[in-house]
């Protein structure tokens, strides 16, 4: 499954990407998730990244932020070459 966040329109917003939280072995609590990327917000620009990736968007300090998300499951195509392999 993959996302696709389509930046419309808008002044700021970027949307971060975290590390998977882990869990301390001590408290039995999940530790809490670190930035590791940002993408900026830009108006008509695509971002495309794995569904399972942890992701947020930062609200804007001014203005608005009109986005589009969605969520696409991809498919694997047979190739016909391999109807042929035994």
């Amino acid at each position: 499954m993959w996302t696709m966040i389509y930046y419309l329109d808008g002044e700021e917003g970027d949307t971060i990407f975290y590390d998977t939280p882990l869990l301390d072995k001590d408290t039995d609590e999940l530790q809490p998730p670190q930035p590791v990327h940002k993408i900026s917000f830009k108006p008509n620009r695509a971002v495309f990244f794995p569904s399972y990736y942890w992701h947020a968007a930062e609200n804007p300090k001014n203005g608005f932020r009109i986005s589009l998300a969605m969520h696409q499951k991809m498919q694997q195509q047979q190739s016909k070459l391999d109807d042929d392999v035994p």
